[in-house]
């Protein structure tokens, strides 16, 4: 009777340990909004794109002309404004320049 009734308890707590990591998961916000930043000739990364909510200002977005950072100041603005960074992908654009994309949730509540 022992026997069974540990295998029930563990066979109960291994399920909702399942249950518990998953709905973690499941309050992690979605990704709706991109900025996507290549390094450019060695000055840093530079904004190539961006897809945000209208209700969100992108005026740091915009890449000055007198600097070649606007990235960062970009993605601190956009989670000033209550954008959280979901993730973070890194790769290479043509072959030849790294490049970082953020994907962030700016659903405002």
């Amino acid at each position: 009777m022992m026997k069974i009734l540990t295998t029930i308890f563990l066979a109960l707590a291994f399920s909702l340990t399942s249950v518990v990591s998953a709905g973690s998961d499941a309050l992690k916000p979605s990704p709706e909004s991109v900025v996507t930043c290549q390094i450019a000739g060695g000055v840093g990364y530079i904004n190539v794109g961006w897809s945000v909510p209208a209700a969100i200002n992108t005026e740091q977005c915009f890449q000055p002309p007198d600097t070649g950072l606007p990235c960062a100041p970009c993605i601190i603005s956009l989670e000033n404004q209550g954008c959280r960074t979901v993730d973070v992908v890194t790769g290479i654009s043509n072959n030849i320049y790294p490049i970082v994309t953020y994907l962030l949730s700016c659903a405002k509540p």
